[in-house]
């Protein structure tokens, strides 16, 4: 999702509670969630964000240093965390 600025929309992983016991140290890990169907992520977001497509699942991991470079440390994919990794 992005917002009207179409800068990425995340959250500190203490939002998704729902996912179970989150460690201490990570409650603050700025978190990107990825959804894998449009009416789910429309669920997610508010009137002023819009839902875009990702085009390929591998885009990810081609832009991975530039989420590294806006804080981005998580991404949250179908109620799995997963860290991006320090290359």
């Amino acid at each position: 999702m992005v917002d009207r600025a179409a800068e990425l929309v995340v959250k500190p992983l203490k939002d998704f509670a729902d996912l179970g016991l989150i460690p201490t140290e990570e409650v603050q890990e700025r978190t990107l969630p990825v959804f894998d169907n449009h009416r789910v992520a429309r669920r997610f977001s508010n009137r002023t964000q819009r839902v875009i497509k990702v085009p390929d699942g591998k885009m990810l991991q081609k832009v991975g240093d530039h989420l590294k470079a806006k804080g981005i440390t998580r991404l949250l994919i179908d109620g799995q965390v997963y860290s991006l990794s320090l290359n």
